[in-house]
């Protein structure tokens, strides 16, 4: 389920913030994207402790699988926040400019 970027699509992904959004849209889908990945670790701890709970051990693994995924996802778009916002301010900078 987890996609980790390349750096071709990395570069095209931040050439796309000066092309493809107007205002600070970007910016707002990456706070989303993050609050996304959020939402799903904690699910899927959820489903994990459900699991304990109901003895279901042959469900854990997957789960376990998806849960460290979504963890490498969400550390991906952590460490891109400061990144994109440096380009949004240069974005914006060179528009008013």
């Amino acid at each position: 389920m987890s996609h980790r970027p390349c750096g071709a699509e990395k570069d095209s992904f931040s050439a796309a913030i000066g092309q493809a959004m107007s205002g600070d849209e970007f910016l707002k889908n990456t706070f989303a994207n993050n609050a996304f990945e959020k939402f799903e670790i904690a699910a899927y701890t959820s489903l994990l402790s459900l699991c304990r709970a109901a003895s279901v051990e042959e469900a854990r693994a997957p789960l376990e699988q998806s849960l460290q995924e979504e963890e490498r996802r969400a550390e991906w778009v952590d460490s891109d926040v400061e990144k994109v916002t440096l380009e949004f301010v240069r974005h914006e900078e060179r528009q008013t400019a």
